[in-house]
């Protein structure tokens, strides 16, 4: 884990930021201002700035990572922005970020980057040919020239990708540019070809801030194919490092089959076949077919529907994972359906990865409630950045893949505007309890109406997903009337602090709930904070 600093003015996206980051066991530690932030590094040693670019005072987000940089050589930096600034990512990319991320953007995302940010450790050059030529690397101080040019030049154009500076075709432009460069690296890396190399990399890398149209083409890279390319690196799928690799695992069958990683990096890159590239979607692993991701894939665990409706986990077969499988199999919640690919794949019956069956009627404390629905909270405020709003989803709605966040899998309005149908034509009474309560009257659902959700799940999910009496799932749509809360005051013990925070968000009445979900999740991370 890293002690990371969160530069940020936007106190509740700081705030929120930092939670997240904390809810992974980082050290986390905030500033408003690039001059706040240049105080703390100079007190504090951190291994990652995650750092806005629009920040308050006479240094931009830019501006401050040079100066931290002075102070600090090593810190890696992930620069986030919200504006186009067509400037900013010229800049970062001359001061060597290691990413950079435009809000808004899914919290998986900002994990993801961070995880490969910290991960990032060069050491050395690929190595095309023999052991010889890479312990050479080690004392010829002109292949050491060489391999840091290529670096370099490279994830400049990674963040400016990543920054959405270069356009699909600018980028496509310069990457056939750089494919010869590569081929040529390739087929002929003897030391007399280095100083030529070496200048062709430079003359690369000074074309990249001054991009202009071009129709530059290359016949063994169509621009289909690197449109794919281009896609997953501004979704975080592809990293500057594994971009190394691209080139060479394009053009030679024998290097994808190294390893199984070089495997799946090959089909991450570039198959045109699988969704996002993924080499697992799609396989039949004992009879059971990978027909679809479940959730966007994480670089550890991966979760699928199969045939069937069955839902399959996938994560690496080491030793760090042994004793989260076993105790998967254990309590029963999954059975061991294979171990191929140097992966291990579990499977899942009904709703047995929900978070309705990972408490079991176990009540949780308060504290801990939160942390299980925080990223659940932050997830649907995303959504409602979107203008999405579903109004109606339950605990059996949330998937929770053990080592990982919670997800909510299904988030859409339908099953609310079915019960308002159903009540508005007079054929039947409220069957749904996992609406929001103005259904009756409301056709569509607010981000308000997410809130009432939110709220009863807060509450079922302190006293084990259960009601401890079934009356309250009747009276907590009516939350707010006198008797209704007479009802829900013997059970409000366990909610400890969060009590005004569940009462406020549960409202029957829409008006009296939080103008924006945003405020009740910084609520809850200050009351929370304080109790600890």
């Amino acid at each position: 884990m890293a002690n990371i600093l969160v530069v940020e003015d936007d106190p509740i996206f700081r705030d929120s930021v930092m939670g997240f980051l904390k809810m992974q066991g980082h050290e986390v530690d905030g500033a408003a201002s690039a001059a706040e932030a240049v105080t703390k590094v100079q007190a504090t040693s951190y291994q990652l700035l995650l750092n806005d670019i629009r920040i308050q005072g006479e240094l931009d987000g830019v501006e401050a990572l040079e100066v931290i940089r002075r102070i600090c050589p090593e810190i890696r930096c992930i620069l986030m922005t919200g504006f186009s600034d067509a400037d900013a990512p010229l800049r970062a990319a001359r001061l060597q970020a290691d990413d950079y991320l435009l809000k808004p953007f899914k919290l998986q995302t900002l994990l993801q980057s961070v995880r490969s940010v910290l991960e990032k450790d060069w050491a050395g050059p690929e190595s095309y040919e023999s052991p010889s030529h890479e312990l050479r690397w080690l004392f010829d101080e002109r292949l050491q020239l060489l391999e840091a040019h290529r670096e370099v030049s490279l994830h400049q154009f990674f963040l400016l990708v990543r920054s959405q500076r270069l356009s699909a075709l600018d980028a496509y432009a310069l990457f056939c540019v750089w494919e010869q460069l590569e081929l040529d690296y390739m087929n002929d890396s003897s030391p007399h070809n280095w100083p030529r190399l070496t200048l062709g990399y430079q003359q690369w890398q000074a074309t990249l801030p001054k991009a202009q149209p071009s129709e530059k083409n290359s016949p063994t890279l169509p621009l289909n194919l690197f449109a794919l390319l281009y896609a997953r690196i501004q979704s975080g799928l592809i990293q500057s490092r594994q971009l190394l690799q691209a080139v060479r695992l394009l053009h030679d069958p024998l290097a994808r089959q190294e390893s199984m990683q070089s495997y799946c990096l090959y089909h991450w890159m570039w198959s045109d076949q699988l969704d996002q590239g993924d080499p697992f979607l799609g396989l039949t692993v004992n009879n059971v077919r990978l027909l679809r991701h479940r959730r966007a894939p994480s670089p550890v665990v991966r979760l699928y529907e199969g045939e069937g409706e069955r839902l399959i986990m996938c994560v690496p077969d080491s030793d760090d994972w042994d004793q989260l499988i076993e105790f998967e199999l254990y309590t029963e919640r999954a059975e061991l359906l294979a171990r191929e690919y140097n992966h291990v794949f579990l499977l899942y019956q009904g709703n047995k990865l929900s978070l309705e069956e990972r408490l079991r009627g176990q009540k949780v404390d308060p504290y801990k409630a939160w942390r299980i629905l925080r990223p659940v909270f932050l997830q649907v405020a995303g959504y409602h950045q979107q203008n999405r709003c579903s109004g109606c989803f339950s605990l059996r709605d949330i998937d929770s893949p053990p080592g990982q966040p919670c997800h909510l899998s299904y988030f859409s309005p339908a099953a609310y505007q079915e019960a308002h149908h159903k009540l508005g034509g007079g054929r039947g009474i409220l069957s749904n309890y996992g609406t929001a309560p103005e259904v009756l009257r409301q056709s569509e659902p607010t981000p308000l109406s997410d809130q009432a959700v939110l709220g009863r799940l807060l509450f079922e999910v302190v006293h084990g997903g259960n009601y401890p009496d079934p009356d309250l799932r009747q009276h907590i749509r009516l939350l707010g009337h006198p008797d209704s809360n007479r009802m829900f005051t013997p059970h409000l013990q366990p909610l400890g602090p969060l009590t005004p925070i569940f009462y406020k968000l549960a409202h029957s009445d829409p008006s009296q709930r939080y103008p924006k979900l945003e405020e009740a999740i910084a609520a809850l991370d200050q009351i929370t904070a304080s109790g600890r």
